[in-house]
């Protein structure tokens, strides 16, 4: 694992592509925003720090925790992999490459 905990801060609003997670047991009463597990879907992260720690997976970036301040707190999820960045293509980057990237 590599864990990129330093604080993520954006200049400008970015774009986010996220594939969901399936880390809820499927015996578990699902809510809306569960039951569109494993799709895409996109996010738009606001200028400022975005309260978020990215993991490395074999998979690509995916969301290792939020804090309770995040301003995407109820938009993504713990364990969404990250798939894009305004357009580019994020799932063989490390969470460090994405961090910088994501601070341009």
């Amino acid at each position: 694992m590599s864990l990129q905990e330093s604080s993520i801060i954006v200049t400008n609003p970015r774009s986010i592509r996220l594939a969901n997670s399936s880390l809820t047991n499927e015996t578990e009463t699902m809510t809306p925003r569960e039951s569109t597990r494993n799709r895409v879907y996109d996010c738009f992260a606001p200028p400022g720090p975005l309260g978020i720690v990215i993991d490395t997976s074999q998979e690509g970036p995916i969301i290792h925790s939020m804090k309770t301040t995040s301003p995407l707190l109820g938009l993504i999820n713990q364990g969404d992999l990250i798939v894009g960045l305004d357009g580019i293509d994020t799932r063989s980057m490390t969470a460090a490459t994405l961090t910088r990237l994501m601070a341009k």
